[in-house]
């Protein structure tokens, strides 16, 4: 299996949601330009502490084979 199955299905997933807040709100978040980026890193931050408290208390996990291999900590880079 090829280490890259994972990251295209979240570009799938995820690249159209942020093509159509651009596209309806593109005004508005290019006008808060200095807000949003600061709230996405918090929101990463967050999200990826989460994921490593369940992944270190085995409440979920991922399949090596289908990551591509960035890692920080416990949590995959995808």
């Amino acid at each position: 299996m090829t280490p890259w199955p994972y990251l295209p299905f979240l570009l799938v997933w995820a690249l159209p949601v942020i093509v159509v807040q651009w596209l309806v709100g593109g005004r508005y978040l290019w006008r808060e330009r200095g807000l949003w980026p600061w709230i996405v890193l918090g929101l990463c931050i967050y999200f990826s502490l989460a994921d490593a408290v369940a992944i270190k208390a085995g409440i979920w996990h991922f399949d090596t084979a289908s990551l591509v291999g960035l890692w920080l900590g416990p949590v995959p880079i995808e």
